[in-house]
């Protein structure tokens, strides 16, 4: 993983645990997977564009600096988007067969819950 996705996967994966009341948002499995409702590679791409950010041959061509303000500007973009969701493994790797990896959104995510007629918790609200 890049430095940006292990920087800002460890700033919110907790928030996000935490969010879940660390178990899965159907099922109350406590083996689970974050799945991000917006996915990474989207919120990047937009920070990228909103700051315009120029794009180097290699990581190690950014200074820290540089490092430090994309960091920075992709969290705060992150953190303008809900919190990931705690979902069952099997149910994770099932949404992401039928969807891909990559490009995910909330929409997809409420479209798989009505496909599969699966229903959220009662106590957890999806934030929209």
């Amino acid at each position: 993983s890049t430095p940006i996705k292990s920087s800002a996967a460890s700033d919110v994966y907790k928030r996000q645990i935490e969010h879940c009341n660390n178990q899965c948002i159907i099922t109350g499995s406590k083996t689970y997977d974050v799945h991000h409702l917006y996915a990474f590679n989207l919120i990047l791409s937009e920070t990228l564009k909103k700051i315009d950010f120029p794009l180097k041959e290699n990581f190690t061509d950014y200074s820290e600096e540089e490092l430090q303000y994309l960091t920075d500007e992709f969290l705060k973009m992150h953190n303008s988007y809900p919190l990931g969701i705690c979902i069952d493994r099997n149910l994770h790797k099932q949404f992401h067969s039928m969807y891909g990896h990559g490009n995910n959104t909330p929409e997809q995510f409420k479209e798989f819950l009505n496909k599969q007629n699966i229903r959220i918790r009662n106590d957890y609200v999806l934030a929209q």
